[in-house]
This record gives C-alpha cells, sequence and structure tokens, in this order.
C-alpha cells in the first residue's frame, strides 16, 4: 500500500478507534457516578431517580451500538480497508442519541434554572435553542444515514451539522449565563450562604463550559478538516460528556466527612420532603433563622453559670437544662453527618 493510502487509512481509523475507547472510559465515568447518586440520595424526587435512569438506559444503547461498531470494523472484516469508512450505526448513535441525551439534559438545566427564578421567559429561550438543536440533529443523522461513507459526509452536511452544533453550544452558553445571574442574585446573609453560592456559580462554569467547548472544537474539525474522520472521535464523546455533566452536579450535593471543606454552625441542612423547587431558597433561610436560634442559646447559656456558689459558701446548684429550640436544637452538634440536600 502506498504512503499516501496509509495515511488516508491512518487519519480514518485512528480517530474511530480513539473515539470508541474515549466512549467506553467515559461510560465508565458514568456508572461510577450513577452508583454514587442512588448511593447517596435514595429519597431524592422520582422524576430526578427517573432522569437519571433514562440518561443511564440511552447511554448503554449508544455505547453497545458503539461497541457493535467497534468490533465489526476492527475484528469481524479486519483487514477490509472499505469497512472502515462505513458510518455503520454512526448515524444513530452519535447525531440522534446525542441530540436527544443534551436535550434532556437541557431540560434538567431549565427546570433548576425555574426553582431559582419562575422566570419563564429564559426558559422559553433556552428550550428554543434546544429543540432547535434536537431537530437538526434527527434530520443531520438521517442524511448521514442515506449517504452511508465518512469520507462523503463533510461535502454535502455541512450546514445541518454546524446548526446543532452551534444550537448545542449557545443553549450550554445561554444556562451557564442565567444560572449564575439567578445564583448572584440571592441574598447573602452569611459566609456560609456566600461560600455555597460561590461554589455553585464555579461548578456551573465549569460544567457548562465542558459541553460548550467540546461542541465548538467538534464543528470546527467537521467544517475544516476534510481529510479523515476526526471530527468522529469527539462525537463519539459528546453524549457522555452531558451525561456526566449531569450526574455531577446531582452529586455535588455530596460531602465528604472530616475533609478539607470545613463545615461550621451556620450550614443549614434542609428537610428532604419539602417540594424540589423550593429547596434551594429554603436553605437560604433557613441559615438565617439558625443563625438567630444559635445567638439566643449562646446568650441563655451564658446568663447562668452552674459553677458560681451559692449561699453559705455552698457550691451552685445543677445547671438549668435547656430546651431544644426548634429542629436544630438537640442535633445540631450532629448536623454535619447529615447528606446535605440544600441544591439539587
Amino acid at each position: 500500500m502506498s504512503t499516501t493510502g496509509d495515511a488516508a487509512l491512518a487519519s480514518t481509523a485512528a480517530p474511530l478507534l480513539t473515539g470508541y475507547i474515549m466512549n467506553a472510559m467515559l461510560y465508565g465515568c458514568l456508572l461510577m457516578q450513577l452508583y454514587w447518586y442512588y448511593m447517596s440520595f435514595p429519597r431524592d424526587p422520582r422524576f430526578l431517580k427517573a432522569f437519571v435512569g433514562t440518561l443511564f438506559c440511552l447511554e448503554t444503547a449508544q455505547t453497545a451500538l458503539i461497541m457493535y461498531d467497534a468490533l465489526k470494523a476492527f475484528a469481524l472484516v479486519f483487514g477490509d480497508v472499505t469497512q472502515l469508512n462505513k458510518v455503520h450505526s454512526a448515524w444513530m448513535n452519535i447525531p440522534i442519541m446525542t441530540g436527544v441525551v443534551s436535550s434532556l439534559v437541557h431540560l434538567f438545566f431549565c427546570w433548576r434554572i425555574y426553582s431559582l427564578s419562575k422566570n419563564w421567559i429564559s426558559i422559553g429561550v433556552i428550550m428554543a435553542f434546544s429543540l432547535c438543536q434536537l431537530v437538526t440533529a434527527i434530520y443531520f443523522g438521517t442524511r448521514v444515514y442515506h449517504i452511508g461513507e465518512y469520507s462523503l459526509l463533510q461535502a454535502t452536511t455541512q450546514v445541518p451539522c454546524s446548526v446543532w452544533l452551534a444550537s448545542s453550544a449557545v443553549t450550554d452558553i445561554l444556562i451557564a449565563l442565567a444560572m449564575c445571574y439567578h445564583l448572584w442574585r440571592i441574598p447573602k446573609a452569611f459566609r456560609r450562604t456566600e461560600l455555597l453560592i460561590s461554589r455553585l456559580i464555579r461548578s456551573t462554569v465549569e460544567t457548562g463550559c465542558i459541553t460548550a467547548i467540546f461542541a465548538i472544537i467538534l464543528v470546527v474539525l467537521y467544517t475544516s478538516l476534510t481529510n479523515g474522520s476526526y471530527y468522529a472521535c469527539m462525537g463519539a464523546m459528546l453524549a457522555k460528556l452531558y451525561s456526566n455533566v449531569a450526574l455531577a452536579v446531582l452529586n455535588s450535593r455530596i460531602r465528604i466527612l472530616n475533609g478539607r471543606e470545613n463545615v461550621d454552625t451556620t450550614d443549614a441542612f434542609i428537610n428532604v420532603d419539602e417540594e424540589p423547587h423550593s429547596q434551594f431558597r429554603s436553605t437560604i433561610s433557613a441559615s438565617n433563622q439558625l443563625q438567630a436560634r444559635i445567638n439566643y442559646t449562646v446568650d441563655v447559656q451564658q446568663s447562668y453559670s452552674p459553677s458560681a456558689p451559692g449561699k453559705g459558701g455552698q457550691a451552685g446548684g445543677q445547671a438549668i437544662p435547656l430546651e431544644p429550640l426548634g429542629p436544630y436544637g438537640a442535633n445540631m452538634e450532629h448536623s454535619d453527618t447529615k447528606v446535605q440536600h440544600d441544591y439539587v
């Protein structure tokens, strides 16, 4: 085989194989996060558990299809270079399934935004872009199915692919901006509240940037590099990134006891039976109420000293037992052992 043929084969086979391997690795990360979620938050609302379960089923189906393509191209018909140019089931597992998974993740983030703002305008704008990327992803997948070969895709499908990925990136950026804006508007009465909001803003920006940057890189590779299937490597990873981002956000509520992060007495842990859409705002208001209760308890304790001398120089009497002040009084010293359900 000529040097040109070897280079063409490498530019097709290497990105495909790399994408298959990275997809399997990200699937392993997803399984680990899924285990953490179901072990740590058994009392989460049912719709959140259904959302996580749906993502797992879709990602499992995608990984199964990708592994079948890898087995067929690199084992069953090994040596037949024409099979490397076939899309096989990539028309389904890359554009269509990625579009469906990203739309579900966008819907999840829209629910988070609504729980903070109660504003349907920003939700409508975000979902409009998300619906656009879903429709164009399905259309792009059908075009890929009819074309059937990697070498012919970029010449005829650059427009739908660009619209799909650009809409997805814009949606991710809008979600990050909306989340940061509404989080920043929440009153920060105490240091702990300010740290919590800062952590949530940082997490929102980081997770939103990951998927947006990957979508931008993918559209650049698809439209600029016409020799080879380098875009297939990034395309095989995008859906797994969306699912891992969603699980990372849900699992960010986990706190490691005796870890690096100090938990002070102004921490607020809310009731998990509370309605999900009001949980975060309840945490902020609970922090203010808890601070007032703590101050009152300290004042009462300091107003009586059990070691003060009694009548005739005798030792003072027994300490006056203090009644628990609400739900926090009796178990305040153990409050850091609870799972923090402050924000979903």
